[in-house]
Formats: C-alpha cells, structure tokens, sequence
C-alpha cells in the first residue's frame, strides 16, 4: 500500500476539502490496532498548511472546539468499511470538519451505495427498518438487535442476474439462486447498515465473509475478491460556497470484472 495510490484516488478538491474514491483494503482511521498505512496518514501530509480555520467560528459544541474535533478526527468526515471502496469526504480545516458533521448528523446529505447480493431480492423497490447494535456473541460483528439504533436502508434493484457467473460450473454452484445488482440509499450510518440490513433479509452481499455465511462466501471468492459495496455517490452542500455537490466514483476494476462474469457493465 502506497499513498500514491491516494494521491491517484483524488475525485475532487479545492481549498476546504477533498473527495477521493477509496480503494478497498484501505482503513479509514488510525487506531492503536491498526499497524498500516491509513486514509488518515495519507490526508495528514496534505493538511499541513490548513491546521487554522478559515473563519472566527470557535463555539464550543458538547464534542469541544473545532481544533478539538479536527484534532480527534484529523479531518475525517465519515468512514468506510476497509473493504468497501468509493466516495470518500475529507475535511482541511476545523470549521469546515464541523459544518459537514452536522450535515451527516442532520441527514443533509445524500448517499448511493451499489451492491450485489445474493437471490432475487423482491420488491423491486423497498424499505428495510431494522434497529441494529453490536452483536454480543462478536464484538467485530453488528446485528439486529430489537432495542438497538434506528436504522434506515432504502434500495432499488437495478439488474436480476438469473444465471451462474462465468467459470462457475451448475454443480458447483447449485446452492446459487440467482443475483441482484442493487443500489442502497441507506438514510442512516451505522456501521456495516447495508451488510447487515441485506444479510437480516437473507440477500447477503457477494462475498461477505463476515455477514454471508463461510462455504458460500468461499465459492464468491472464486469469481469476486471481496465483499461487493462501493460508495457510488455522495450528494452535499459545499461548507464554504453552499452549493449543492453530488460526487460520483467509478466502479473499481475487481468489481466490474465481478459483473463482467454476467457480461454486464455499469
């Protein structure tokens, strides 16, 4: 892993943030469990001369000042999974960090996720609301859990694939049912919603590890790398100007070769 790879990734920046879209295998934050390289190493060396606001702005919210947060998040604005490419928001300076915050927190921006999950998922069209937590028998792990937080995915099934991916053989893959390319609106972020919300409803993601079951997850991994989510959009306002910014990432080449099993592209 090189911070090269970053630098390739920049879909947007100006003077108050950057988009990139994440390559998979990459960990968002920093963590004392965490011994590589991480998204927050790589934007600390482009921050360096945007450590100041830009405005007077210093209340003190219930998280601290805006240094404060800056310094706790070093510009993050939201995560993705390690394996879970696309769109990524990155703040340079604190009052910027703070004003995309509260978008997130109060639902402002607009998030598209595309996945492929296993069967004929049915509606077209629906709504999954399933409050979730941490799993008590796995704490790497989340799960439905009644008393657990409001949690909210929409999606909408863009393509049925009915058949075997290319090299699998009907024996082999007899316990598959089919495939769904879908998008996933999820209105709230918690931490794997769209994994576990696909999971509950028995369409696990192709090649989920974690959330899809270990003999069908092995079969995936003949044909798709990893878990297939990518964070194909994100819709905001600008914090500086205001103007409303939807960003889009391409698809990465290990998923679209993963499509190109069904001779379909995005």
């Amino acid at each position: 892993m090189d911070f090269a790879d970053l630098d390739k990734s920049i879909l947007f920046e100006d003077d108050a943030i950057v988009v990139i879209n994440k390559p998979a295998g990459w960990v968002v934050n920093r963590s004392q469990t965490q011994s590589e390289l991480t998204v927050q190493d790589w934007f600390a060396t482009k921050i360096a001369n945007y450590q100041q606001s830009t405005t007077n702005n210093q209340q003190t919210s219930e998280y601290g000042t805006p240094e404060e947060i800056f310094a706790d998040r070093g510009g993050i604005v939201h995560r993705l999974d390690k394996d879970t490419s696309g769109v990524l928001l990155l703040a340079k300076t604190p009052d910027v960090l703070v004003e995309l915050l509260r978008q997130f927190k109060e639902r402002e921006t607009e998030k598209t996720y595309i996945a492929l999950v296993h069967g004929k998922l049915v509606p077209q069209e629906g709504i999954i609301k399933l409050p979730m937590d941490r799993s008590q028998n796995d704490p790497k792990k989340f799960a439905i859990v009644a008393d657990g937080r409001e949690s909210e995915t929409r999606y909408s099934v863009v393509e049925y694939f009915p058949g075997l991916p290319e090299g699998i053989s009907p024996k082999k893959g007899k316990s598959y049912q089919g495939f769904s390319l879908v998008e996933c609106y999820p209105k709230t972020g918690r931490t794997h919603q769209i994994r576990v919300h696909m999971a509950a409803i028995k369409h696990p993601l192709v090649g989920d590890s974690t959330y899809g079951g270990r003999k069908r997850i092995t079969l995936d991994q003949e044909w798709c790398p990893r878990h297939f989510l990518h964070a194909k959009k994100l819709c905001f306002s600008h914090p500086v100007t205001n103007e409303r910014l939807c960003i889009e990432a391409p698809l990465p080449e290990e998923l679209q070769n993963a499509l190109n099993s069904f001779s379909y592209s995005l």
